[in-house]
């Protein structure tokens, strides 16, 4: 077992975290002040996308498909070595089951620092950072992650829902959207001057741009 590829099991589901994942995590919090902040940051991240994955996972298995958690530089991704056929309604519950998870345990955390034995823990200056990145991460990228840009949950769900109204596969719509929901994120983000969150949603505008045109050729 490396740093590069930490490879265990949870709740019987393999999971394996890539050296990039801790990576990027450090970069994203490179901006707080002392190595005790950037820690909690990191684990945080860490615990958050895993749950974030866990809910995929678990909505999977009672689907009857056999989910692999990964976690890489850009979040975490929950991939089937038995992947049946799914209806669109499944397919949208199991986009959803992620950011329903996060919310989840966002919402369990309010509940711990408002009104459980251990509140007195966000009296420190180190609780109330934790409990405002876990609160952070799990609403705020959990919101992120339902706008209808593929491959976010929202994209994913976008297509399940065009597969159901059309009675078919169809690429090119959901693809089209992303394309056009990307741009005008990306274009809120620099208005903001939120660079970095403005150069992730411009590499999906652009992915999704050259798929489409393979689409279209096709």
């Amino acid at each position: 077992m490396t740093l590069q590829d930490w490879k265990f099991h949870f709740f019987g589901f393999r999971v394996r975290v890539e050296f990039w994942f801790w990576a990027v995590a450090l970069f994203l919090g490179s901006n707080l002040s002392d190595p005790v902040s950037i820690a909690i940051w990191i684990a945080i991240v860490f615990l958050s996308v895993l749950v974030h994955e866990l809910g995929h996972a678990f909505v999977g298995r009672s689907l009857g498909l056999e989910p692999e958690i990964t976690l890489h530089s850009m979040g975490g991704v929950t991939h089937f070595r038995v992947n049946r056929s799914r209806s669109p309604l499944q397919d949208a519950l199991l986009g959803f089951a992620g950011p329903l998870a996060g919310f989840l345990l966002a919402g369990l955390v309010f509940l711990v620092r408002e009104f459980s034995p251990f509140a007195f823990v966000g009296t420190t200056p180190y609780g109330r950072q934790m409990f405002r990145f876990l609160l952070w991460v799990n609403l705020g990228w959990g919101i992120f992650n339902l706008f209808p840009i593929l491959p976010l949950d929202g994209g994913q769900i976008l297509r399940s829902v065009v597969h159901a109204l059309r009675g078919r596969s169809d690429e090119i719509l959901p693809r089209s959207i992303s394309v056009v929901a990307a741009v005008l994120v990306a274009a809120g983000a620099l208005f903001f001057k939120m660079y970095f969150l403005a150069f992730f949603v411009a590499w999906m505008a652009y992915s999704n741009f050259l798929e489409l045109q393979h689409l279209r050729r096709a």
